[in-house]
């Protein structure tokens, strides 16, 4: 990236920039490593050669000292007799001691001071766990927590950042470095005026949070060249991390109602950057973006991205009528390279990829809908590169609003050969367990569900206790009486069938619906 002298006036070293922000120079490093100061790096020049805009740092100064992430510089003053050495080490080791007694005890995360200017800031650094549940609530002023487990029953909030509403989030590598880092997409609403009148659109950026760091480590969201445009739904995101261009390194990959686009962390530069997005793929049809997924579907040694979408728009959809595209990545971006009719409708996060039928390639796994006679029905579709579609497995009744569609995850959930199927519905709630068995899909073990909870997404992950195969983590909201939209959560452990591990119902006062949840592995 060079810079943009578009974009107002340009600090070209890191003595102008701490100058400029009275500050000193290591400060302004450790700032730009711990609370993200947009300091930008030239591609293709030695890693000394940044710059920065002068609008940026403005802003990001200002948002930062009125959430209380960051201070300014103490003026030094005198030496105080408590300062002294002599003390210093008697006063250290007790501190020591204290800490490993505090630090012993698992406690909720202190929750971080309200943002005066609207920016997110974190309850202290953010310290990743393998095991720990990772969730964002996207209505009001959401957040983003993670929490952890205490015991085989209880797991305990341990850091936060708020506010924060992403309504989508995933969980994965990004600059090729231990430790997790966690992408999830922001908005924005933006008003553009033209005489009398006045139009809206939103804006998504993408925040990354990484073990280690306070706050966001990375954000698009002062760069609007590195952001993606909706025109009003802001709900139905979906979030991966994977391998889409063949190159080292992951990809994030954003499905949005109109367009999909990818981000990728540039280490010369320091930067998250779009190197993808794309809002037209069928000629002449207007579609509605539902799901995506990432694999090797034709076993080549490459990933596919596969998408599906609607017909129409949000609210008005071509009835029964659906869409499967697979892209591969050609000439410098994804192309689509096959496109499928779908046996019906499908819903948003209703899209997954595994080995179900096991001895071949992936399989895409589907929810598909159909209407007859005013009833709406759901199935569960699967479909394989070079053999079409393999089955339909009818799901009964799934009810329209408000119970929402079906929520799918495939994966090893049972000593079986193969992955397995859960379908999540709320009509009634419940889980149903589906295993490939003498070459059709057929139902195992059911789970029933709080008869008030509204499930948006479910998920196989590790056993997390004694004698369990598979974890599976079912989020969403609730409708208990006089709690409409809060959360809900709800942790299973799978053996020979479903074993209830951990509840969580409506939450604190503030807590709202839970946009998604994911287990880190």
């Amino acid at each position: 990236m060079r810079p943009d002298n578009n974009k107002g006036d340009i600090l070209s070293t890191w003595k102008e920039i701490a100058a400029y922000l009275k500050s000193g120079v290591r400060t302004c490093l450790r700032w730009e490593k711990e609370n993200g100061l947009p300091v930008h790096r030239q591609e293709g020049a030695p890693r000394s050669r940044i710059f920065a805009y002068k609008n940026e740092l403005d802003a990001w100064f200002e948002s930062r000292l009125g959430n209380g992430s960051i201070q300014p510089e103490p003026v030094p003053g005198p030496r105080r007799f408590w300062r002294s050495p002599f003390l210093l080490v008697p006063l250290g080791l007790l501190g020591v001691a204290a800490g490993l007694f505090i630090i012993s005890r698992p406690r909720p995360a202190i929750p971080a001071k309200p943002a005066a200017s609207g920016v997110p800031a974190s309850a202290g650094v953010l310290l990743i766990v393998p095991g720990d549940l990772v969730e964002t609530e996207f209505a009001g002023y959401g957040r983003l927590r993670l929490w952890r487990q205490q015991n085989d029953a209880t797991l305990f909030e341990v850091w936060r950042i708020e506010p924060g509403r992403h309504s989508s989030l995933a969980v994965g590598d990004l600059d090729g470095e231990p430790g997790h880092e966690i992408a999830a997409p922001g908005y924005c609403r933006e008003f553009e005026k033209a005489g009398d009148y006045t139009t809206s659109k939103i804006r998504f950026f993408i925040n990354a949070y990484k073990h280690g760091f306070k706050d966001w480590w990375k954000t698009t969201f002062y760069d609007v060249s590195q952001c993606f445009f909706e025109k009003d739904n802001f709900e139905s995101v979906e979030t991966l991390i994977a391998d889409i261009d063949g190159l080292p390194g992951n990809e994030i990959l954003t499905v949005t109602a109109h367009s999909l686009a990818a981000f990728k962390f540039n280490p010369e530069a320091g930067e998250l950057r779009m190197i993808w997005s794309q809002a037209s793929f069928i000629p002449n049809t207007n579609l509605l973006m539902r799901s995506a997924a990432v694999g090797d579907v034709d076993a080549d040694g490459k990933n596919e991205i596969l998408a599906t979408a609607a017909e129409g728009e949000e609210g008005a959809e071509t009835p029964d009528r659906g869409w499967l595209l697979v892209l591969r990545w050609q000439d410098g971006r994804p192309q689509v390279v096959q496109i499928e009719t779908l046996p019906g409708s499908t819903s948003a996060r209703g899209l997954k990829i595994g080995n179900v039928i096991p001895g071949g390639t992936e399989e895409a796994i589907i929810a598909c809908y159909r209407t007859k006679s005013g009833t709406r029905y759901g199935s569960i579709v699967g479909w394989a590169s070079g053999r079409g579609f393999l089955f339909e497995k009818l799901i009964d009744e799934v009810g329209g609003e408000p119970f929402g569609g079906l929520s799918l995850a495939v994966g090893d959930l049972s000593p079986k050969p193969g992955d397995e199927v859960l379908v999540a519905r709320n009509n009634p709630p419940e889980i149903i367990s589906l295993f490939w068995q003498n070459q059709r899909l057929l139902p195992g073990p059911k789970y029933g569900l709080d008869a008030y909870a509204r499930v948006n997404n479910v998920q196989i992950g590790p056993p997390r206790i004694p004698g369990a195969y598979s974890s599976v983590l079912v989020s969403g909201t609730g409708e208990w009486a006089g709690q409409a939209g809060r959360s809900y959560l709800e942790l299973i452990q799978f053996g020979d069938g479903f074993i209830p591990q951990w509840v969580r119902t409506g939450g604190e006062k503030e807590d709202l619906r839970v946009s998604q949840a994911a287990l880190i592995h």
